[in-house]
């Protein structure tokens, strides 16, 4: 037998989006429907009804007819959505409307009500039922919104929202004043406070007052002042979203209220793979003075489809190529060499397999990621950029969150840290606990990275990174990659243009030069060379630098650094620092020497100026004068001739000369008390 619908004339029933009303039942089960925007009658079957209605194809809207105008709103939200007093108050309310409106009364006069109520509120064992006016005002509602053919307890819910007064008691021109202050002071970058936005108001209504008597006199209208509460209740009225985007502009909204979805995931192994970089939330030290240089910065790149960390980067020379171009390069490259640190302690106890090149390489709009180097190597090694939006960090939203977790469960525990805010740091001196190196960092980071990380199930992929990435491998076969690890190495070094001389390249304040190789001398002694050698560097170890040979491009000559105890193994995040260092107390040394310059030069300007004032002398008279103001002061001889000071005697500063009468010749003998003294011209 056909299951039936219960079908009332007056349904609507929505059938692929297009709404019918039902006309009536025809005697052989078909149902007679009516479509509402046309007004065409169709016929269909009521087992193709049922059929459809199984499907989710039909839906049956039995409010259309019975909740007219603004009453439409109570049959829209959820009733386990309410309070619980408010249900409680529905469902107080239902036995005694539905007990109401099955007698099928036209009139109840106020002693029936009251009879009625008594008898529902000792069968239910209430303590007290509703007055009959109560009474008759819910069974009208429930009367205009159907709740005898829906039965849904939603239509005796309280209107609390209706309560209160309808009429507006500040006026339009207080209304336009407080709307006015909005948008001038609240609805503004700067954010002013709501205190004092509501003192402009009071403010604006004493004027709009004030120019109100200037016009009217005595007979202008007084404006009642809103209370602050009042304006509060209006500033909460309007939404966050409004207010965000008034107050931090559209994208800032976008990033606090947009809906966000899960986001790309990548198709496959190496398919999309996330680069970012961050401070990390530690200070390390120097590693030979111990004295604390600063907050590392990490770079990561994350694979989506497996969630692995396929490479790392921790480095002082801040985010920029440098650290982009070493990342890719560890996440290319075998991760063997770098977890065999020399400290047992900081040694991973399990293997990092991650590696190979990736397809495309999902970067945000960084100045480094732009870099002519970085687009460069993606060509030679044949992977795809893709920039995300600026301003936009969700669309790498995995490799960020990914920053989170590795200073919650990493970089939080270590000493020196600084943590994300002074108020999670508190009293915490992140200076002096500072115990680190960049090296013992990076080892702790592949530590974590290997032994915990790669080993915990992701939310996402209920998998462990390791057990994606093997499930992976299977798939797609192997990873890609180059020919060598020299080829990557020198892809993703950093390019430079320096000038050959019979000295080698100076580079970064270092000097390459290797006399013995002859392919460097041919380089340098060419007739055709160029002015300036492209020159490739890497990053962590400063030792060797290989120049470009121009007459076969893309060979180059290893060149060894001069001071090769200094450069080997150091990288160019350490040298920026050791030179940073050494010339800051290079500047301090050189601000003493300067002081001492400059009070020497103001003590002589001092006395040449008071030389001047005692006449015009000449350069020779200046000349010879000038000993005098040294301490080179002679004494006069028993024979008239003059002789040095004895040596321990305090010579005596010679007074100054009067004004000029006749040009002296030899000695000027000046007439002192007790003693007679010569300045000497020679």
């Amino acid at each position: 037998m056909t299951p039936k619908l219960s079908l009332r004339r007056g349904d609507h029933l929505i059938r692929g989006g297009v709404r019918f009303k039902v006309l009536h039942r025809a005697k052989d089960g078909s149902v007679n429907l009516e479509r509402t925007d046309d007004d065409s009658v169709s016929t269909v079957p009521e087992d193709q009804l049922v059929r459809e209605y199984g499907e989710g194809l039909l839906e049956i809207d039995r409010r259309q007819e019975v909740v007219q105008g603004a009453a439409a709103h109570l049959l829209e939200g959820d009733f386990a959505s309410l309070s619980e007093a408010a249900k409680a108050k529905a469902e107080f309310r239902v036995p005694f409307v539905r007990k109401m409106l099955d007698d099928r009364r036209r009139r109840w006069s106020n002693r029936d009500l009251a009879t009625l109520i008594e008898c529902v509120r000792q069968e239910k064992g209430f303590k007290k039922g509703p007055s009959p006016r109560s009474l008759r005002r819910w069974a009208n509602r429930a009367l205009a919104l159907g709740f005898e053919r829906l039965g849904d307890v939603r239509i005796l819910v309280p209107r609390n929202h209706a309560c209160g007064g309808s009429h507006d008691k500040f006026g339009a021109e207080v209304q336009s004043i407080m709307d006015g202050v909005i948008d001038d002071l609240v609805m503004v970058p700067e954010k002013t406070s709501g205190s004092d936005a509501y003192l402009e108001i009071r403010a604006r209504i004493r004027a709009k007052e004030a120019e109100l008597k200037t016009r009217f006199g005595a007979s202008a209208p007084s404006l009642p002042v809103p209370s602050k509460r009042t304006f509060y209740r209006r500033l909460g009225s309007i939404s966050e979203e409004a207010m965000s985007l008034a107050r931090d502009g559209r994208l800032e909204t976008d990033r606090k209220h947009s809906l966000v979805g899960r986001g790309p995931q990548g198709d496959y192994l190496l398919h999309e793979v996330e680069i970012d970089h961050t401070p990390i939330d530690v200070i390390v030290v120097c590693p030979l003075t111990g004295i604390p240089i600063g907050r590392p910065t990490v770079t990561i790149a994350l694979d989506r489809w497996s969630r692995m960390i396929v490479g790392v980067h921790v480095g002082l020379e801040g985010p920029g190529w440098h650290a982009a171009m070493m990342c890719l390069r560890n996440a290319i490259l075998p991760k063997t060499a770098l977890l065999g640190v020399d400290r047992e302690d900081l040694r991973a106890r399990y293997p990092w397999d991650a590696m190979g090149i990736m397809d495309v390489l999902v970067l945000d709009n960084g100045p480094e990621f732009h870099s002519a180097a970085l687009r460069s190597a993606a060509k030679e090694l044949g992977i795809t950029l893709q920039y995300c939006p600026a301003g936009q960090p969700r669309y790498k939203g995995k490799v960020e969150r990914l920053f989170r977790r590795a200073n919650v469960e990493l970089f939080h525990t270590l000493p020196g840290t600084t943590f994300s805010n002074p108020a999670m740091r508190g009293k915490y001196d992140s200076k002096a606990e500072a115990r680190l190196t960049v090296t013992d960092v990076r080892a702790l980071v592949h530590q974590w990275i290997a032994d915990i990380y790669c080993r915990t199930p992701h939310s996402f992929t209920k998998q462990t990174p390791n057990e994606r990435w093997a499930e992976g491998l299977r798939q797609r076969g192997g990873v890609s990659l180059p020919n060598s690890a020299a080829d990557v190495m020198l892809s993703l070094a950093n390019v430079e243009y320096r000038r050959l001389t019979s000295k080698g390249i100076e580079l970064y304040g270092l000097h390459y030069s290797n006399p013995r190789d002859p392919r460097l001398r041919a380089l340098l002694n060419h007739p055709d060379r160029p002015q300036a050698f492209k020159v490739r560097v890497g990053s962590e170890n400063l030792g060797t630098v290989h120049v470009e040979d121009f007459r076969e491009p893309g060979h180059y000559v290893p060149v060894p650094c001069i001071d090769r105890n200094y450069a080997e193994g150091l990288s160019l995040g350490e040298h920026h620092a050791i030179m940073a260092r050494t010339r800051m107390n290079l500047k301090a040394r050189q601000a003493a020497t300067m002081a001492m310059l400059a009070e020497s030069k103001a003590k002589l300007r001092a006395a040449i100026a008071r030389v001047r004032q005692a006449g015009n002398l000449s350069s020779t008279k200046l000349n010879a004068i000038y000993p005098a103001l040294t301490g080179k002061i002679t004494d006069i001889g028993e024979d008239g001739n003059p002789v040095p000071v004895a040596s321990g005697a305090a010579p005596v500063a010679a007074p100054v000369a009067p004004p000029r009468k006749a040009e002296p010749r030899g000695p000027v003998v000046l007439d002192m008390p007790q003693r007679k003294f010569a300045i000497s011209f020679g």
